[in-house]
């Protein structure tokens, strides 16, 4: 049974705190392709190594698997230098995608955006 959920890849929810509040999340799914997705620091907290500490939470628990994969959005320079920082490198995988969230009035809005993809090997000590 655990290679069958090892296969599909299991969801782990990290969560970053300061006293009761908390500061930062991200989701790290392992599987076939380990990856940390929808890493988040709140504004007033960046620039406090919050989200280098999330990638080495989430490096740990790839571990196992050799290789951990981050996709950031083409908007977002501040992200990818946090993971260049952090060893990643640019791979050639780009995906683009829409998705649906509600504005700060209540209105559904449809968004399309790009990302791009970037790696590291888990296994190199670095």
């Amino acid at each position: 049974m655990g290679g069958d959920a090892q296969a599909r890849g299991e969801l782990t929810v990290l969560v970053a705190w300061i006293g009761t509040e908390p500061v930062g999340s991200g989701e790290v799914t392992v599987g076939d392709r380990p990856e940390l997705r929808n890493l988040r620091v709140e504004p007033d907290q960046r620039g406090r190594g919050i989200g280098s500490a999330l990638i080495a939470a989430a490096e740990r628990l790839a571990e196992p698997s050799g290789a951990l994969r981050i996709g950031v959005t083409q908007d977002n320079p501040d992200a990818r230098r946090l993971y260049e920082r952090a060893g990643y490198v640019v791979t050639d995988e780009v995906e683009e995608y829409d998705y649906t969230f509600v504005d700060d009035d209540g209105r559904r809005v449809t968004a399309h955006e790009a990302s791009v993809y970037l790696a590291k090997d888990l296994r190199r000590g670095d």
